[in-house]
């Protein structure tokens, strides 16, 4: 019967081990994706451009976004360089979707309406121009 005791206490030895190894892996890897997820975006804030952290932005701030950079919220298009932004993280397709004002004025018809959305929807990448 010692044997049968030498084994349970290895096994549980083990077990210990590898519970408190994984449990420290995982806080690591929570940690590491936190830092990960806190970009740092330019942003007018009452007249004035100010970096802020993605997690402090509010209603009202106007972003700037440039090629290169992911859009950190929903928003509106206010003003545009050529603005191209993939949105294969939404639909799929590898075609980068042209964004501008919408213009009421100007839009005699549906189809123009179409081809230019005023809509940046997050976690979609800017391919091109600046906004």
């Amino acid at each position: 019967w010692l044997e049968g005791v030498a084994i349970l206490c290895a096994v549980g030895v083990v077990v210990t081990v590898s519970a408190v190894n994984d449990y420290k892996k995982e806080q690591q890897f929570r940690a590491l994706n936190a830092v990960k997820e806190d970009v740092t975006v330019t942003v007018i804030r009452d007249s004035q451009k100010v970096k802020v952290s993605t997690h402090d932005i509010v209603v009202g701030d106007v972003v700037l976004i440039s090629t290169g950079d992911m859009v950190c919220a929903d928003g509106v298009v206010f003003d545009h360089n050529d603005l191209g932004l993939s949105e294969a993280m939404l639909t799929g397709e590898s075609v980068v979707k042209r964004k501008g004002m919408f213009d009421i004025q100007d839009s005699d018809s549906d189809e123009a309406a179409l081809k230019v959305g005023p809509a940046l929807f997050a976690g979609t990448f800017v391919q091109e121009g600046e906004g």
